[in-house]
């Protein structure tokens, strides 16, 4: 490659040094083979410059080149100054203590309540803690969750930064509520479904996946002339009516059985 950049900076220079005698004798040579016309000098003249251009470059090339195999002769091996390295284990953190803790903590939230909201702990330590709800809490188990379990989350991190400090910033702790375990034995979610197709005659039930509550029986639906809307109207027990908007219907439940035997009566107007 040294020998390349040399020679390619030799004939560059060689071609460049003939057009510069070519153009001086064309200057100072009165013979008419020699004496060219002034577009072809000014022509040879900028082939000239391009050329000695063009070989400087080459000469830069060949320098770098040799100055790379001396380095590379005189660099030392790699192997020479590799030193090797030390592994090194980081050290588990001991989880008694916060298991402890953690046990202490979740006994006290349930025994704060004596039975009424929480009732229960399930424990699978030092990644989780679930409270489990009363039924009653359970009927507004997603409202719970969302308005109470934050009290909670900040109760836990509060206390165990009060009594380890930092000690056990590496541990994840999830905190979470789950439903009554009475009410989900009679509460199977695949029985259930939502009133998709308003039949009449449906059983429906209101409550969320882990607590059902019947409201009534939908009879038929009307469209309210005064505002727009359309309602269905729900028979009770008790000879009363519930109406339900449209909009909201569908959050209420059915038992799927219910809803597949009822497909296609329909549903008929208010009168």
């Amino acid at each position: 490659m040294g020998f390349y950049y040399s020679l390619k900076t030799g004939i560059i220079w060689l071609l460049s040094e003939i057009i510069l005698i070519t153009l001086f004798l064309s200057l100072t040579n009165k013979n008419q083979i020699l004496n060219l016309k002034k577009p072809i000098r000014i022509l040879l003249s900028i082939l000239f410059f391009v050329l000695f251009s063009w070989g400087a470059v080459a000469l830069s090339e060949s320098e770098k080149y040799k100055e790379t195999i001396v380095v590379n002769k005189i660099a030392p091996s790699d192997n020479l100054n590799k030193v090797d390295e030390i592994k090194t284990e980081i050290p588990q953190v001991d989880n008694t203590k916060l298991i402890e803790f953690q046990k202490t903590w979740s006994d006290s939230v349930v025994k704060s309540w004596k039975g009424k909201f929480i009732i229960a702990s399930k424990l699978s330590l030092p990644d989780t803690i679930s409270f489990e709800l009363s039924k009653d809490a359970t009927k507004s188990f997603n409202s719970n969750k969302s308005e109470s379990l934050p009290m909670y989350l900040f109760s836990y991190k509060n206390s165990i930064k009060n009594k380890f400090g930092n000690e056990f910033n590496s541990i994840a702790t999830t905190i979470d509520f789950i439903p009554n375990k009475e009410l989900l034995k009679n509460n199977n979610p695949n029985d259930w479904t939502h009133p998709i197709l308003k039949n009449s005659g449906l059983k429906i039930f209101g409550g969320n996946e882990y607590s059902k509550e019947f409201v009534g029986t939908l009879q038929c639906k009307y469209k309210d002339e005064s505002n727009g809307n359309t309602y269905y109207i729900l028979y009770k027990n008790n000879g009363s009516d519930v109406r339900i908007i449209d909009y909201e219907f569908d959050n209420y439940w059915v038992k799927k059985k219910d809803a597949d035997s009822r497909i296609g009566i329909g549903i008929p107007k208010c009168y």
